[in-house]
Formats: structure tokens, sequence, C-alpha cells
């Protein structure tokens, strides 16, 4: 994904009734082949992610996820805080506020699967 580096926390709007749960991404992205602006907004749509009811539900991992962000972080991919990933069930955040850098995405999973001791 080249623009995680440009997502925020407060950009995911959590919506829905009783019957149905999604998630409106409110943010357009500079791409490679695509650095937004006035011409290139009408071609975008709203981007949306729907609850599946399941153990996997998109919308109630993202949900955990972002709860387990730091308060002030703004960013919506974080660094991850080492003391959290040994001990989680102790731990109300799981990352920290500093945003993960662009370059260091690609082995995020794996850091965290080594401080955790899994790999």
């Amino acid at each position: 994904m080249e623009f995680h580096h440009q997502l925020r926390k407060n950009r995911l709007d959590f919506k829905g009734d009783s019957d149905s749960q999604y998630i409106v991404l409110n943010q357009e992205f500079k791409q490679k082949n695509h650095q937004g602006g006035a011409s290139s907004t009408n071609l975008m749509s709203e981007k949306r992610i729907y609850a599946t009811g399941d153990f996997l539900c998109p919308v109630k991992i993202l949900k955990l996820f972002v709860g387990k962000q730091s308060p002030n972080a703004t960013m919506l991919f974080n660094q991850f805080d080492n003391n959290a990933i040994l001990h989680p069930e102790s731990s109300n955040t799981w990352y920290t506020e500093k945003s993960l850098a662009k370059r260091s995405f690609k082995n995020f999973m794996k850091n965290i699967s080594t401080s955790a001791k899994l790999s």
C-alpha cells in the first residue's frame, strides 16, 4: 500500500444502524498516477468497508485497531509499543503516537511478530 503514510485516524467514519455497520474512508490520496486535486475529486467514489458479522469482521477489527492507538496519535499506522506486544492484556494502548515511516511499513507485521516472539 503506497499511501499508508497518508492515512489519518480521524478519516475513518464508523457509520450504520442496528442492522448494518460500515466504515467510510473520508480522504483523498496522492498516488503515483492519481495526484488528487479539484478535477480528480469526481473520479473518486466513497470508499466503504462493510461489517460481515463474523470473527474476522473488518469493521470490528478496525474498531479494535483504532481503539488501541494512542489518544494523541493522528495517523492510522503508528509504531507499536514493545511492552504492549509482550503483555497485550495489561495494556489499553498497543501503538505509540509516533507514525510509522513510509519505508518501514513493509516490515510492520514482521517486526510485531518478532517482538512478540512468534517468529
